[in-house]
């Protein structure tokens, strides 16, 4: 970012600063541009119908309708220029009120019926699925492998790849190692954007915890795995940014259990 001539963003007659790329919220407007959030006539006559949806009396004649969404989703939602929430106002016929930039708070939808208060929601929600995918992953998933063996070996594997390669390989030097201590196997990635969606995420590990991981250890035991050999993330060994250990799973107890606990993760919307 040029900080002498940063992006400015106006939000309900104010003018921010923007600190961080915008270019995401640009990305927005296109997508919706693009009318990819509309839905078919089915889902528009379901939206009258959605239980789910709390919707209460406002005034005399109005409905109102409060959610809670990250406020990394406000700027999607927003746009550049306020297009996108301009639009979505338009064509649901309702008010919705967003908080101010920087500010944690709910969403409120205000309108004649409820009918264009399901519909705001749904399109929204649809942004919010949409700019997910353009957030990075914020955490993960793991299991903690830093035992006394594992870490011995791990230190002889780096005390030999640095002897080996001495002064003839660039870049390799004990700084691209591992801390021992932080030793770790990854089961999967998360985006947790607010208190909530984290406190959700701590909750979703208690119950695989008692539902999925106990029972697994009570019916098998110890899980045999073995460390063997190196893999990386793409398949160019010159661009690789990360080496990792493969894991050698002969019962396959380990890979069940892990994909039972993603599996709930991604239930709940949190991988």
């Amino acid at each position: 970012m040029d900080i002498l001539k940063p992006e400015l963003v106006w939000v309900d007659g104010r003018c921010y600063r923007v600190l961080e790329n915008t270019k995401r919220i640009n990305d927005v407007s296109s997508y919706f541009e693009d009318n990819n959030y509309q839905l078919d006539d089915k889902d528009a006559e379901d939206e009258c119908y959605d239980s789910n949806i709390e919707i209460v009396p406002y005034g005399s004649t109005k409905f109102k309708h409060a959610f809670h969404v990250p406020k990394a989703f406000f700027p999607f939602i927003i746009g550049a220029k306020h297009a996108v929430h301009k639009r979505l106002e338009t064509e649901t016929k309702t008010v919705i009120q967003i908080p101010k930039f920087g500010q944690d708070g709910d969403i409120v939808i205000i309108g004649n019926d409820c009918k264009g208060i399901i519909s705001a929601r749904h399109r929204i929600n649809l942004l919010m699925e949409a700019s997910r995918k353009k957030i990075k992953f914020t955490h993960f998933l793991s299991i903690p492998l830093n035992d006394g063996h594992v870490i011995m070996k791990f230190n002889m594997f780096k005390n030999e790849v640095l002897t080996n390669s001495g002064k003839t390989s660039r870049g390799v030097d004990e700084t691209i190692f591992q801390t021992p201590s932080k030793l770790h196997l990854t089961i999967g990635v998360m985006k947790l954007l607010d208190d909530a969606e984290r406190n959700q995420a701590v909750e979703a590990l208690n119950y695989c915890n008692e539902h999925i991981v106990k029972p697994t250890i009570e019916k098998y035991g110890q899980i045999p795995i073995f460390l063997q050999g190196t893999e990386i993330m793409n398949d160019d060994p010159a661009e690789a940014g990360v080496l990792y250990a493969k894991v050698v799973d002969k019962t396959g107890v380990l890979q069940k259990m892990v994909e039972e606990i993603v599996d709930y993760y991604i239930k709940i919307g949190s991988v």
